[in-house]
């Protein structure tokens, strides 16, 4: 039981800090890139493999 809630509460400690990126500061989006490859609309689903989003920036 006792590991049962040692477990239990390592799980709940690498959740919340993997949660805790903050992606709205240029700085740490610089550099990366975005894809979507799901789409709600089906003609966009049928003419586009994906869409991505370069960051490339650390100001805009």
């Amino acid at each position: 039981m006792k590991k049962l809630i040692f477990i239990s509460f390592a799980i709940i400690a690498m959740m919340a800090v993997s949660c805790t990126t903050d992606y709205t500061d240029p700085a740490k989006l610089s550099g990366t890139t975005w894809r979507c490859s799901t789409f709600t609309d089906s003609d966009m689903a049928s003419e586009t493999e994906y869409i991505e989003l370069k960051f490339t920036s650390k100001s805009s």
